[in-house]
């Protein structure tokens, strides 16, 4: 994730998720990500509060389809293609994206946050840029 250069919180930067990436700080990671109530519009990262991302974006857990609620993913590119019930857009898809390593479309396609998937929870500029679109 990297240094995020649209954060302004200063000195609390230190402590968000992307700055303990860096840091290898994979056990504060770990205990801060446990229960993610936030998403960061920067960089996608998921926490338990507002105060580990540098834009928080809340997470509407319960607007997920119920048949998807207790599955676990540790990454969003585990999630299987079969919950997408897209057509043939899919390919230009966050998550597709994603899986096929092309990080730098992501990052263009999620610079003016709108839009969050109900699946994967992508945040994207576009609803064409998701699966399942919730305005965010």
């Amino acid at each position: 994730m990297g240094t995020d250069k649209t954060c302004t919180c200063e000195t609390k930067h230190a402590g968000h998720i992307c700055e303990l990436e860096l840091r290898d700080e994979m056990d504060k990671i770990s205990r801060i990500t446990n229960d993610s109530v936030v998403s960061c519009a920067s960089c996608g990262a998921e926490a338990n509060s507002s105060e580990y991302v540098c834009s928080p974006v809340e997470i509407y857990r319960e607007s997920i389809p119920e048949q998807l609620r207790d599955i676990e993913f540790s990454k969003k590119d585990q999630i299987p293609d079969f919950l997408c019930h897209c057509t043939e857009e899919h390919e230009n898809h966050l998550c597709q994206l994603r899986k096929d390593g092309k990080i730098q479309e992501v990052k263009k396609m999620s610079k003016d946050p709108a839009v969050s998937c109900l699946l994967c929870e992508e945040i994207a500029d576009s609803a064409d840029h998701v699966c399942s679109p919730v305005k965010l």
